[in-house]
């Protein structure tokens, strides 16, 4: 089975057209369905079927799809790895990243690694933790910088490089300033900014409050941490942020930041990657000059 019949499964599930694949591809329509007419004979079953000026998958054809769509994936990829020996510093690098590491962690890596490696070409995918887990699963990266809340996948390979602190944050004009030391009752009668539903943050912010049964006076929800600093720093709310994301804000003393009461709560930052994946000569310099860390160190 040559690629390009599962280039154009691919294109038929996501056009439904012979046309859409044909243009895709840069070949004529007939080669499209003659490669179509091949895969259907080469196994034996029925693959696409016509509604309505459409064409579609069958169940079976669905089902290799999901198929197809992996071993394209990994094609890329081992052709990455290849390409890599003939040229280092030409590589390319796919790199996904929660939204703390890749605000407050990724900048500095990428900096010393293209020190060194001016001409590599690197991508970076900023999504949760948990679409990037899946993304690296899928082989759509190569690497991901990600906070981990302790349910790690076995597929791929996890190693600590940060440990995160998360405490309430507040302008200088909210009353908590008095305190040195913060209560839970401290927090009862305050405004919260809460995180989006999406974010990691927010799971483990929810978790520390409903363990303690803290409640606001009111809630509001902002989608971005920029968008919940901002607000922090022109209102008097507070909100439960990581310490790194506010650095900058702490020193132009814009915001105020204070230990959790009790247990606080910390996170683990791991550079992630998956089990099954050649650790090419881009990966092992990635992990040398951005983490420190020796690529066989991780097995």
């Amino acid at each position: 089975m040559n690629f390009i019949k599962l280039e154009i499964l691919i294109l038929i599930y996501k056009y439904n057209k012979v046309t859409a694949a044909a243009e895709r591809l840069g070949i004529k329509q007939p080669t499209v369905t003659f490669h179509m007419k091949s895969l259907e004979k080469m196994l034996g079953v029925k693959l696409f079927e016509t509604h309505g000026g459409y064409i579609v998958l069958t169940e079976p054809g669905e089902a290799l799809m999901h198929y197809a769509d992996r071993i394209l994936k990994l094609k890329d990829e081992a052709e990455r790895a290849v390409s890599e020996f003939n040229d280092l510093k030409k590589g390319t690098l796919k790199i996904g990243a929660s939204y703390v590491p890749s605000t407050y962690l990724i900048p500095d890596i990428l900096r010393q690694i293209k020190n060194v490696y001016s001409m590599l070409q690197i991508s970076v995918t900023v999504n949760p933790s948990k679409t990037i887990v899946q993304m690296l699963l899928d082989h759509e990266l190569d690497v991901g910088i990600i906070c981990s809340m302790g349910n790690n996948d076995s597929n791929l390979v996890y190693k600590k490089i940060y440990e995160d602190e998360l405490g309430v944050v507040f302008s200088p004009k909210n009353s908590l300033i008095q305190y040195k030391i913060l209560s839970e009752e401290n927090l009862w009668n305050q405004t919260f900014v809460n995180h989006s539903k999406a974010s990691s943050t927010r799971q483990l912010v929810e978790k520390w409050l409903e363990k303690r049964q803290i409640k606001f006076s009111s809630v509001v929800q902002l989608d971005s941490l920029e968008a919940i600093k901002h607000t922090i720093v022109s209102t008097d709310w507070v909100s439960i942020i990581s310490k790194k994301a506010v650095e900058q804000e702490l020193k132009r003393e814009e915001l105020v930041y204070r230990t959790l009461p009790g247990e606080g709560i910390k996170r683990d930052i791991y550079l992630v990657y998956n089990r099954d994946r050649w650790v090419s000569p881009i990966m092992q310099k990635f992990f040398d000059v951005a983490v420190g860390y020796k690529a066989n160190e991780f097995k």
